[in-house]
């Protein structure tokens, strides 16, 4: 327990916690404090947009680096007009129409890989301090509210000359999946 309080205490999360979510852990927490790093490094540094790939993002197996690469590049040319949040990777999408070779999104969970603007980044970190659940739960409940304007990439096997669907977008999280299906994003 000693151990733990100490690893607590070199977070600044804890210290700005309001609500439970579905359920705090260490790794919830660091989490938080990342994503929450990584957007003040987006305002510090002004930059229009920004893409965010946690460690455990993942490409499926069948999809290489470039391949990924060249699908990013292209579906970043049709990005829609009033993009915040732009889902790279998700679960449990909550898809409503689709734009280009974007979904517009009424929420995803999982962050392991997302663009993210200037714009909700502004809109965005307020709802971070204080922290009232994990990350990706603040994110899904603020596109489910048209709070920000989100997006899903889910590429069409036949327009990429992809081998294999991607239900999920381009990356996946590699503890969700077993070696044989995914491939550690270099």
């Amino acid at each position: 327990k000693e151990q733990i309080a100490h690893e607590f205490a070199l977070l600044r999360v804890p210290n700005r916690l309001l609500g439970s979510g579905s359920g705090w852990t260490l790794g919830a927490f660091g989490c938080a404090e990342s994503h929450y790093r990584l957007l003040m490094h987006v305002l510090s540094r002004n930059l229009r947009r920004a893409l965010v790939l946690e460690q455990d993002a993942a490409l499926p197996m069948g999809v290489a680096p470039i391949m990924a690469g060249d699908i990013l590049r292209s579906a970043m040319r049709e990005v829609p007009y009033d993009a915040e949040i732009l889902f790279v990777g998700h679960c449990f999408p909550r898809l409503r129409e689709r734009e280009n070779r974007w979904w517009v999104a009424g929420g995803a969970c999982c962050t392991h890989g997302y663009v993210v603007s200037y714009d909700a980044t502004l809109r965005l970190l307020p709802h971070l301090d204080p922290l009232s659940a994990p990350i990706d739960e603040i994110i899904r409940d603020l596109c489910f509210t048209a709070q920000l304007a989100c997006y899903l990439l889910i590429p069409d096997p036949a327009e990429a000359e992809l081998p294999l669907e991607l239900p999920h977008g381009i990356f996946v999280q590699s503890w969700q999946s077993s070696a044989q299906t995914a491939t550690p994003f270099p």
